[in-house]
């Protein structure tokens, strides 16, 4: 079997293209039905697991990948301003979810005992966003670096 391409330059970025906008659309619908699951359906893990370790190993799949080429995002470079401000986006995004998930599915008759555990998740999850997109992001600038380096490098060797 002949393993040659068959697409041009083109052709190939045109088909990358697709696979990014699928990739993603996948992703998020994804996350959603997991999400309306847990909201309207009442499901447990048991019965979303298959779907969030689908959706667990594309996230850290992709984000390996991003590392290991030294990207980060399309709008942002990494620094604490990014990871305060896309850890303050996901901590509101998550607290809202689970605000209503418990507000349907928990009968609370204390509302300060549910605006109290609501808060302590929203500090768990900020905490440990923050912490996790510094850490890739000093991942990410570490291998630009060494990226830049051997560039650099290999620009000296070539004159």
């Amino acid at each position: 079997m002949n393993k040659k391409k068959k697409l041009d330059e083109r052709e190939l970025m045109e088909m990358y293209k697709i696979e990014h906008y699928a990739f993603w659309f996948m992703f998020w619908a994804l996350f959603a039905s997991i999400v309306i699951q847990l909201i309207f359906c009442n499901s447990s893990f048991k019965q979303i697991g298959g779907e969030w370790i689908v959706l667990m190993i594309s996230a850290i799949a992709s984000s390996i990948a991003y590392i290991k080429g030294g990207h980060y995002d399309y709008y942002t470079k990494p620094g604490i301003k990014s990871y305060l401000l896309y850890s303050l986006i996901f901590t509101i995004l998550s607290d809202v979810i689970i605000a209503i998930i418990f507000y349907i599915h928990h009968n609370y008759y204390n509302r300060i005992g549910f605006i109290i555990t609501i808060s302590l998740y929203g500090v768990v999850i900020f905490v440990f966003s923050f912490a996790t997109l510094a850490l890739t992001g000093e991942a990410v600038k570490k291998k630009r670096k060494k990226l830049e380096d051997k560039f650099v490098e290999s620009n000296k060797n070539e004159k």
